[in-house]
């Protein structure tokens, strides 16, 4: 499937006090640790965020809301008109997200207009 994958990493992080995306766990930041599990199933990883020159090293294109002060709704939004088709979108603060179920959801996607997996 031609997908694209994109990681939400524009919120303000109030509540942290500090940028999420770079708190550190087992010795990587939790970006890096999301970006990790998609890689391996997607072509195009986008990192939709404002701070451009803070995400640089990382190695993907950085996307800039479309939709200011929008939340995830706006990001989600300027990662799907910038993708152009289908979205696999995942916030930058779930470093436990399985790669392989990513793999899977992606193989097994058939056009459906959303996949929201749950427990």
């Amino acid at each position: 499937m031609n997908c694209v994958a994109a990681v939400l990493a524009g919120g303000r992080s109030l509540r942290m006090g500090q940028e999420k995306a770079f708190i550190p766990l087992n010795g990587r930041t939790l970006i890096e640790t999301v970006i990790g599990q998609l890689r391996p199933s997607f072509e195009t990883v986008y990192i939709l965020a404002n701070a451009s020159n803070a995400y640089e090293s990382l190695g993907c294109p950085v996307v800039p809301d479309q939709y200011p002060n929008c939340g995830p709704m706006g990001a989600l939004a300027t990662g799907l008109l910038k993708a152009g088709r289908p979205l696999f979108a995942v916030g930058c603060d779930m470093p436990f997200l399985n790669g392989n179920f990513v793999s899977w959801m992606v193989r097994h996607y058939r056009g459906e207009d959303a996949l929201v997996p749950h427990e």
